[in-house]
């Protein structure tokens, strides 16, 4: 737990600083207990044993107090939306990445822009045009940090970048090809929204293969969202060979960071059928909670005694506050 280069740069950092110097700033804990727990799946007490270990400062109460906190063991339990994304934390705390290039050395030389996600090209390309002051199903199944507990997953390092017009083919036959009703067309829709500045679509990669994709909505058509000015994760979708690979984790990341330029919260919605049942538990795990309205079918939510179709028109509507 010395810090590793396939930890988030923020949580290496703070890990290397603990191991060279015996002490971590309190939101450098935070974000590091957080990883541990929440993306390693590890359990808390690890974590609070190697921090007394090293903490010059460690004390008995705050050391296990703080753990039980990030895990939701304790008593003011919050188990599965306590989660704090380091990609988000680094760029609010450390914008510029000076604590980033301290401890991580191999790391100095990588523009400001890009420390935070390093394994994000896509961020070398100014974004100033496409920031926003008023904002207006099927991804890759349990997130790389699931090779913890046993699962057989590959992490790799997906290229992700918007979407452009020399990519519509590509992704057109790669539906195609699977039976998926996802024509050019649709992606022509998207690639004008783009131009209106009312959807982003990202775009991944694996090896210059194109492997998954998301959307982000900015002005939702699901009314709650709309009303709050909550930007909606749509579309998602990850190919079928290329899941169980982390690339799916990837696009969240990516999708969540844009998101938090200009809302505090990201919104989403997933089926309620099995088939989206690897969808549900990586939203759950990333910290989106049902935003209290129910289930919702084909315009409206579902009243107490009515009966709908388990089709893929029933939905419940999740949110994750961007911390």
């Amino acid at each position: 737990m010395e810090g590793r280069p396939d930890w988030r740069p923020i949580v290496d950092a703070a890990m290397r600083q603990l191991t060279e110097t015996g002490w971590m700033h309190n939101r450098a804990r935070m974000i590091a207990a957080s990883y541990l727990v929440k993306d390693l799946l590890i359990d808390w007490r690890w974590g609070e044993a190697w921090f007394m270990e090293n903490l010059l400062d460690g004390d008995l109460v705050a050391n296990n107090g703080g753990g039980q906190w990030t895990a939701g063991t304790g008593t003011d339990a919050a188990a599965y939306f306590r989660i704090f994304n380091p990609v988000v934390q680094s760029m609010k705390f450390d914008p510029n990445g000076e604590y980033i290039r301290k401890w991580v050395a191999k790391l100095r030389s990588i523009v400001s822009k890009m420390i935070h996600a390093p394994w994000d090209q896509s961020q070398r390309v100014s974004r100033t045009s496409h920031r926003r002051t008023q904002p207006g199903n099927d991804p890759d199944g349990i997130p790389a940090v699931q090779a913890k507990i046993g699962a057989n997953v590959n992490k790799v390092d997906a290229h992700i970048r918007i979407l452009d017009r020399k990519d519509i083919p590509e992704i057109a036959a790669a539906f195609e090809e699977l039976g998926w009703k996802k024509p050019a067309s649709q992606y022509e829709r998207y690639l004008m929204e783009q131009a209106l500045k009312t959807r982003e679509m990202y775009v991944a990669f694996l090896n210059g293969m194109f492997s998954g994709y998301l959307t982000i909505c900015w002005q939702s058509s699901y009314a709650p969202f709309h009303g709050k000015n909550i930007p909606e994760i749509m579309d998602f979708n990850v190919l079928p060979k290329y899941r169980r690979m982390g690339i799916g984790t990837q696009l969240m990341d990516k999708a969540e960071l844009e998101i938090a330029k200009v809302s505090l919260v990201a919104g989403i919605g997933v089926g309620m059928t099995p088939d989206y049942g690897a969808a549900q538990r990586l939203y759950m795990l990333r910290g989106y909670v049902p935003d209290g309205m129910g289930l919702y079918y084909r315009g409206h939510h579902v009243q107490h005694g009515e009966t709908v179709t388990t089709d893929d028109s029933l939905a419940l509507y999740l949110t994750k506050e961007l911390k």
